[in-house]
């Protein structure tokens, strides 16, 4: 089992993992991941700066994609995360974090999450609480009516 950089012949593996949770994951987000894979396979990197895979015996098990968000200074933007269902809870996503934080200790200086503020992300709210990110920011109603934009934030490099 190890984090590694994603590799084009990983794309119907990761694109399958979200396409797995339909409960958070909406066709049109699966399309987004799709389109956000290949641009970074040609070497497009507005959207995507990397993506990381948890891989065991050549599957995949989880991945990560973070990219920079150039409106800020050094921020970088966790973008998508997946995990297979039956291998949720068991560190495969604290695995794939942590090793973005690592990759981007030298070059970051906050990194940011959005998700929903729906229940139904409760978990990924805590998940990444116990990472210690911070909650800082609500914006009601930005994915649709009812359903506000959580705003989560860490510091991992003070810079100068």
């Amino acid at each position: 089992m190890s984090v590694r950089k994603y590799l084009p012949q990983d794309y119907d593996q990761v694109v399958s993992l979200f396409r797995a949770l339909p409960e958070l994951f909406t066709r049109r987000t699966v399309c987004n991941v799709g389109y956000d894979l290949k641009d970074y396979e040609r070497g497009d990197f507005r959207n995507i700066l990397n993506c990381l895979v948890f891989s065991q015996e050549e599957e995949i098990q989880g991945v990560l994609i973070y990219r920079q968000d150039h409106t800020g200074d050094r921020v970088f933007e966790l973008k998508w995360m997946a995990v297979k269902k039956e291998r949720q809870r068991n560190g495969i996503g604290c695995s794939l974090v942590r090793h973005a934080e690592y990759l981007l200790k030298d070059s970051a200086r906050l990194i940011v999450l959005y998700t929903s503020n729906t229940p139904i992300w409760n978990s990924t709210k805590e998940f990444f609480r116990k990472l210690d990110y911070q909650e800082v920011a609500i914006i009601p109603d930005f994915w649709d009516d009812g359903d506000d934009r959580a705003v989560f934030w860490k510091r991992i490099n003070k810079g100068v």
